[in-house]
């Protein structure tokens, strides 16, 4: 669309040496059937091609040293649309789920996302499909912002934007794990008009087993900090780590999956809790003016 014009949808999109994914996720933005939208890209000082590749899509690059929150905050400020939605540099939306995220969204606040593996061929991509089909088979009963399991991407603007001034300032400056639970608790004290949008985006899951380790221990340390700083307490009133529900067995396969995604939850479930006392240690430290090395 014009870069003078207001679109109707602004899609946000943190990122941080983000090259690998990032082509291919804004190559599905210009094949959505609605193109009423501008894409935000706040970029975490990348030094790889990220910004090249923004800009070469005709993105609006915004560069923020923050973290994770940070960014996604600064996304939805500089955000012009009347709706957002919150992607990430490795997912890849279906031609049409624009488009039918819109239709919704004079019934509905906020819209999941319903989301599942990109690549299935590998040993990875099946383990992560299992986990996915059994959350999202019913996402809206898993869609509970205390679970972190299901969680919406597409808001009303006057929504997101509300919600997210009122998250403490402290929180802006470290939180890289829960950002987007976060948003969604707070969105949830405002309304509960929640929709679902099926089918809608696929995600560009690690190849290997260690980048599911290295990513497992990252998000550790990052909810270990936010557990320590005591500022959403409330986000730890589920079982802590990696999560995966059982919903019995009611359907063919459904044991099958069941099994595979509660390996995924064993093999990081390890990296996940060394890295959460990690950030616990670590951001006690920091509390203490100690100081602190993040991962």
């Amino acid at each position: 669309m014009p870069g003078d014009a207001v679109p109707l949808v602004t899609i946000s999109i943190p990122t941080k040496d983000s090259a690998a994914t990032l082509r291919r996720t804004l190559e599905s933005l210009a094949a959505q059937t609605s193109q009423d939208f501008e894409t935000v890209v706040v970029d975490g000082e990348s030094r790889d091609d990220t910004p090249r590749i923004a800009a070469e899509f005709g993105c609006r690059v915004v560069s923020d040293p923050g973290r994770l929150l940070a960014a996604r905050v600064r996304g939805i400020r500089e955000a012009r649309g009347s709706f957002i939605l919150l992607l990430d540099s490795d997912q890849v939306m279906a031609p049409t789920t624009l488009d039918r995220a819109l239709s919704l969204m004079n019934e509905y606040d906020m819209l999941l996302l319903v989301e599942r593996p990109l690549d299935v061929s590998g040993a990875t991509g099946r383990l992560f499909d299992a986990g996915r089909a059994l959350v999202q088979a019913d996402p809206t009963r898993y869609a509970v912002p205390e679970s972190g399991l299901v969680m919406p991407r597409c808001f009303r603007a006057s929504l997101l934007k509300a919600a997210a001034e009122r998250i403490p300032r402290e929180a802006l400056g470290f939180v890289t794990d829960r950002d987007h639970q976060i948003l969604f608790y707070e969105c949830a004290r405002l309304s509960r008009r929640l929709g679902i949008v099926p089918d809608a985006l696929a995600h560009i899951e690690p190849a290997t087993l260690l980048e599911v380790l290295r990513r497992a221990g990252r998000w550790g340390y990052g909810a270990g900090r936010l557990k320590a700083s005591r500022l959403y307490d409330q986000l730890f009133s589920h079982l802590m780590g990696v999560r995966v529900p059982s919903q019995g067995v009611r359907e063919p396969g459904e044991a099958d999956r069941f099994l595979r995604a509660n390996l995924l939850a064993a093999v990081k479930a390890i990296p996940y809790s060394a890295g959460f006392a990690w950030g616990w240690l670590d951001q006690r430290r920091r509390s203490r003016g100690l100081g602190g090395r993040s991962p």
